[in-house]
């Protein structure tokens, strides 16, 4: 992983300034930017978006996103990507 020599208060995700993630996965890009979370992450993210039901109305896919960037800061990405046990199939 890509560290920043010059920060010695990054964490060990390193930073992403200019992620791509940041216009559709505002909550997500920011906590990448904070060095939260990583790549791996996003792509737990992406993939739960991918799945989810064109149905789901926007204000709850912005909430999700928002849980989901702070339930994967306090995770590895192998923890954030296991389904929770009892979870829906």
């Amino acid at each position: 992983m890509k560290h920043d020599r010059g920060s010695s208060s990054q964490s060990h995700w390193g930073r992403a300034p200019r992620s791509p993630a940041k216009r559709w996965l505002p909550h997500a890009a920011e906590a990448q930017a904070d060095g939260l979370v990583g790549p791996e992450h996003l792509r737990v993210i992406e993939r739960f978006f991918d799945q989810l039901p064109n149905c789901v109305d926007y204000q709850t896919r912005e909430l999700a996103e928002a849980d989901l960037a702070r339930i994967g800061s306090g995770l590895g990405p192998r923890t954030f990507a296991k389904p929770p046990v009892g979870s829906w199939p």
